[in-house]
């Protein structure tokens, strides 16, 4: 796991034109969602990195599967995306964790990795894996 914060301020103290870039409206596009020969959301394009103009948070939107996203297709962002895969694979604030049964994560949709899972063969025991999506950040109290 990765907190996007942590990799914005390695690529800002990297190379700022690449943050530049991933900040571009226009630097990956989401493809269409079709169900059915039905279009169920339009293609939508947008930045990797955007700031929230209500709170002011910092959010970043990126997957690193590629039947999932598109990229602008310009030297920069070429060079600003192999810049978040090598952080992304080598960032010294990377938390690794190996959940045991019966454990989860609450977050905010931190950047993660995921290793193939294999059922135990006698059938005793399965994977059962939750996740729900919202879209408004986790907030707290000021007098927490």
């Amino acid at each position: 796991m990765l907190d996007h914060e942590m990799v914005y301020m390695q690529i800002r103290d990297t190379d700022a034109d690449s943050l530049v870039a991933l900040m571009d409206s226009g630097v990956m596009v989401v493809p269409a969602n079709i169900s059915n020969k039905r279009v169920v959301r339009q293609a939508e394009s947008g930045p990797v990195f955007i700031v929230d103009s209500e709170t002011g948070r910092l959010n970043m939107r990126y997957s690193a599967r590629p039947q999932n996203i598109g990229w602008k297709n310009d030297a920069l962002s070429k060079r600003a995306l192999n810049l978040v895969r090598e952080i992304l694979m080598d960032s010294e604030y990377i938390a690794k964790q190996k959940l045991k049964s019966g454990q989860g994560i609450v977050c905010n949709n931190v950047l993660h990795g995921r290793r193939a899972f294999v059922d135990d063969p006698t059938g005793e025991s399965s994977r059962l894996y939750y996740r729900a999506r919202y879209y408004d950040a986790i907030t707290f109290p000021d007098n927490l």
